[in-house]
């Protein structure tokens, strides 16, 4: 779900989806990630982290479907301009409305953290959701307030802030424009610059006809629910296993005190130790004490392993999921026979589905990719894998059911 709101003399679009990237997105890119989204409109940022050899790029899209209200003026990424307002990372919560809230998570590059639930407006139930998700991020600062707060923390920001743009090219979303155009180039250009100016608008109005029929096509489309969209627990496992980056414990003194796998990313927490200088370093962004290297990865799309152990789970997505008090003592059950303490969060119901779900957190002794018979869990969905400094694992995701 994404809102428009004014705030600060401005119109804000709350709620973006974001990506991140190794090098610029080009227009195919953009336009291949836009459907797989279901977006029309994009904005698009680039940054840096601190690295050994000074700094490396960063690059993030963000990601929305779009309405025809946008064409009553200029739309601004609220989550990108608030994402520079302080130090990251951090995580803000903000009450729109008597039962709506705006859910931002911003890393240590200063980025909006591009999963499902870095940018959301949602119930305070899907809130909820949101903190476990992104648990990893117990040590960041939290902002919490409402539409004053944020409309306050707009107002110190100098900008320049992202416009939202579309997709689709040609398609001009400042409708409100044309007469101001119209008038000026009548009286300043002439009948023949404003022949051409019509022709243009002309396309433009057969584009947000198109962009209309577009938007009511999805509505008709059955949406995916989060079962059917998210990789079942073995395939998520598969993508968070550290191999894949050929990690050791220890690099040039730098010891690796914590690994944390959160929805499309990994968090590496690097620790200075005997031999370790600033010059030899992990990559990464150095804490301001020079004892600490946070660094963030994308998952992308993950190894071959994980892709084949996705397509032989998706057969396990249930086409009608069971109840959810069933679902629930499977899970329990589960825990028991493992030895592994289960905890269940508050039960809310997913928004436009038929369908419960809560918060679950899993505390493991054991090795996260031996876990194999979480796959017997055919409704839990993973979203967060923390290794801890007593050598457990925290696993934390969403447990789902009718």
């Amino acid at each position: 779900m994404n809102r428009i709101i004014t705030l600060a003399g401005r119109r804000w679009l709350a709620g973006m989806s974001w990506r991140s990237y190794d090098k610029p997105p080009n227009r195919s890119a953009i336009r291949a990630e836009a459907r797989a989204l279901n977006a029309n409109a994009f904005v698009q940022r680039s940054g840096t982290i601190r690295a050994p050899m000074g700094v490396e790029p960063r690059y993030d899209a963000g990601y929305a479907a779009i309405g025809p209200e946008v064409n009553r003026g200029p739309v601004y990424a609220l989550g990108a301009a608030l994402s520079s307002a302080k130090p990251g990372p951090w995580i803000g919560v903000f009450r729109l409305n008597e039962s709506l809230f705006f859910y931002i998570a911003v890393d240590s590059d200063g980025a909006v953290i591009p999963d499902h639930y870095g940018e959301i407006v949602g119930s305070e139930a899907e809130i909820e959701l949101a903190r476990a998700a992104h648990s990893s991020l117990a040590e960041a600062a939290v902002v919490e307030g409402d539409l004053a707060t944020l409309e306050t923390i707009l107002t110190e920001l100098s900008g320049p802030f992202l416009r939202v743009q579309p997709v689709a090219r040609g398609l001009h979303l400042r409708a409100f424009h044309l007469v101001p155009v119209i008038t000026i180039a009548a009286a300043l250009i002439g009948a023949g610059e404003l022949y051409l100016w019509h022709t243009a608008e002309v396309e433009h109005q057969r584009e947000k006809a198109r962009l209309a029929a577009l938007m009511q096509a999805k509505k008709a489309v059955p949406q995916k629910t989060p079962l059917e969209s998210e990789l079942p627990p073995a395939a998520w496992l598969a993508r968070c296993r550290p191999q894949r980056w050929q990690l050791s414990a220890v690099e040039n003194g730098w010891g690796l005190q914590q690994y944390e796998c959160v929805q499309d990313s990994v968090v590496l927490t690097w620790v200075r130790g005997p031999g370790a200088t600033a010059t030899e370093r992990p990559a990464g962004n150095l804490d301001d004490n020079g004892n600490v290297i946070t660094r963030i990865l994308p998952l992308g799309t993950g190894s071959q392993r994980g892709s084949e152990m996705a397509g032989r789970d998706n057969s396990k997505v249930r086409p009608d999921p069971i109840a959810f008090a069933d679902s629930r003592a499977n899970l329990q059950a589960w825990g028991e026979r493992a030895g592994f303490e289960v905890a269940f969060g508050t039960v809310s119901q997913v928004p436009g589905f038929s369908l419960k779900q809560c918060a679950v957190t899993i505390n493991s002794p054991l090795t996260p990719w031996a876990l194999t018979s979480l796959n017997e869990i055919a409704d839990l969905r993973l979203h967060s894998l923390n290794s801890t400094t007593g050598g457990e694992w925290v696993l934390k995701g969403v447990l789902y059911g009718k």
